[in-house]
């Protein structure tokens, strides 16, 4: 298959102002002068400030207030990220925040998957509580030493 030929899919939570977003951009604009890429949101709750020209998706799911209603956005965006992968038929998948690496690996259809890491996660003050024990402690680690091909 030739450069052209591939369909790249970059994935990020949400647009709006910052680093993961800038580079988001960046990855986005660079990558379309040699492939077929598509960006995919899981919502398009904030503007896209950085637009690359490139075709936009949204999951239209957005975040829960309860830990259930946060379970059950979880399962809508990996259900609707299958499909759009499955449809644009992509060959790699590249995500940008932990939300979005989740989701990227767990919907995963066959392509090659890349999560981009930004910032470390170890010393993050935001992580905290059970929650943040489960994240450093179990998913940060699964996730993150999955093999990125299927």
């Amino acid at each position: 298959m030739s450069e052209v030929n591939k369909n790249i899919l970059l994935v990020i939570p949400c647009f709006g102002f910052g680093g993961a977003q800038q580079v988001f951009h960046d990855h986005s604009v660079e990558l379309a002068a040699r492939f077929n890429v598509t960006e995919c949101v899981f919502n398009l709750d904030l503007p896209d400030v950085y637009p690359s020209g490139n075709p936009v998706v949204s999951l239209e799911v957005g975040g829960g207030a309860s830990v259930l209603a946060k379970l059950q956005s979880f399962y809508q965006r990996l259900q609707h990220l299958r499909k759009i992968k499955r449809e644009k038929n992509i060959n790699l998948s590249i995500s940008h925040l932990e939300g979005a690496d989740y989701a990227n690996l767990l919907s995963r259809v066959g392509e090659r998957t890349i999560a981009v890491i930004h910032g470390s996660k170890v010393h993050d003050a935001n992580i905290a509580g059970w929650l943040g024990w489960l994240r450093q402690r179990v998913l940060l680690p699964f996730f993150y030493r999955r093999p990125t091909t299927s």
